[in-house]
């Protein structure tokens, strides 16, 4: 890790939010090995390490990384249905096949796997009884807005 990225963690780890909310809780993280998913995972790590919050993380994605005391990596195609042991307080579904190429390429197929990862994912929020669902993505699933992003 680089001094500006361990930087970037630092600011946003000390960000004005209602921190105390993961408090002790365990967040899924779709997509957690990507790009927004990893710096995440860096943050609650950063925030675990310096402020005592005890925030467990379940990676969800298709490459698998070593474990550590923060975030267990799981490797899953959120296309079939998850189960997982642990209980899940909030769910962030960052996991989507974000090529602009694959889309071309494969355009049903990546949407497909956009749909059901969701709709997996939910369902897995209900069974968890999980607070929270975020859903975030790119302009590739929502296409190119040129009027409003």
């Amino acid at each position: 890790m680089t001094n500006n990225e361990f930087d970037d963690i630092r600011r946003v780890s000390t960000l004005p939010y209602n921190w105390g909310k993961l408090d002790n809780k365990v967040l899924l993280i779709s997509g957690g090995t990507g790009f927004i998913g990893s710096f995440l995972c860096d943050v609650i790590r950063y925030r675990n390490r310096y402020y005592g919050q005890n925030t467990k993380v379940i990676s969800v994605a298709c490459r698998q990384f070593e474990n550590d005391e923060t975030v267990t990596y799981l490797s899953r195609d959120i296309r079939e249905p998850i189960t997982i042991e642990e209980d899940v307080d909030f769910i962030i579904h960052l996991a989507s096949n974000t090529h602009p190429e694959q889309y071309k390429v494969d355009p049903v197929g990546t949407i497909t796997g956009n749909v059901f990862g969701t709709y997996n994912l939910l369902n897995l929020a209900l069974v968890k009884h999980s607070s929270r669902f975020v859903f975030a993505s790119s302009c590739e699933i929502y296409g190119d807005g040129r009027e409003k992003p």
